[in-house]
């Protein structure tokens, strides 16, 4: 009964954390506008590089019509937004770098935890932003927007967005746990940002890149974060390659769980070093 009792206080603290956060990013909309239109500049510009390649080449490049390209980009806006945690410069500048995980030290929960709640609820309202424009965009342009229509596909493809958005999460958590080392923190995280545009598909999509680099992409994290759940709900990927995927993602989430233990572990002492 007590045990019962704890898991359930345990919840409404997580539940508690979780909607005041919703509440602060509802309140700071105009913030997430702004980062909303700012992932949408890439997206657009190599939108209109497509649009005239397509024409060039008769309509269709490989398997991509202008409407997949169309499609690709916009989700790239939606993936920007929704499945791509922002956390990193948060934990490196705020908690390690300015001390302030020292409050996160002595709350009854997990520092993972803690970020995890905190990071949610921006994704989810931003990701509705681009979700909202996305609808728009399909209202106006008929036979422009265009994803499965199989249940089963879909289905998985909603497995796989989440399954991206928690690899990416504890990713961008390492990243950001660096800080514990590294004086300044800011060139490794512009590195990452340029491998990541380009391993992720964020870019160009992987399929039009040669052979090789493919192969190396496709063993790397970054394309599991958003060119797969792209591809899965533009149904380019039939049930046995999207379970192939999902068990690629676990593979890696569980991966990056044992270094974030790790780096958290050995980081926490010295933090707590530096602060006696």
């Amino acid at each position: 009964m007590l045990s019962a009792m704890s898991f359930q206080k345990a919840n409404m603290r997580y539940f508690r954390i979780f909607f005041l956060q919703l509440q602060h990013a509802i309140e700071a909309r105009s913030l997430s506008v702004v980062w909303f239109l700012t992932s949408l500049t890439t997206p657009l510009l190599m939108l209109i590089f497509w649009s005239g390649a397509t024409a060039a080449a008769g309509g269709r490049i490989f398997s991509w019509s202008y409407s997949n390209f169309a499609t690709y980009y916009l989700f790239i806006a939606l993936a920007s937004s929704m499945l791509t945690a922002h956390i990193e410069e948060d934990v490196a500048f705020e908690d390690i770098n300015k001390g302030n995980l020292s409050q996160y030290i002595l709350k009854p929960f997990p520092y993972y935890t803690s970020k995890f709640l905190l990071e949610l609820p921006w994704r989810l309202f931003q990701g509705s932003l681009a979700i909202s424009g996305i609808v728009i965009v399909a209202l106006f342009f008929k036979n422009l927007v265009s994803v499965t229509s199989s249940p089963i596909i879909l289905l998985l493809a909603i497995v796989i967005a989440i399954l991206a958005f928690i690899l990416s999460f504890t990713f961008k958590m390492i990243l950001g746990l660096l800080a514990f080392w590294f004086t300044e923190i800011s060139g490794v995280m512009n590195v990452n940002e340029i491998i990541f545009s380009i391993a992720s598909g964020t870019l160009i999509p992987l399929e039009f890149f040669p052979n090789n680099l493919r192969t190396l992409f496709e063993i790397l994290p970054f394309s599991y974060m958003i060119y797969y759940p792209i591809i899965a709900f533009l149904g380019k990927l039939n049930t046995t390659s999207l379970l192939q995927v999902i068990l690629m993602q676990l593979l890696w989430i569980f991966i990056f769980s044992l270094v974030y233990k790790f780096t958290w572990a050995k980081g926490r002492k010295t933090f707590t070093a530096v602060g006696l």
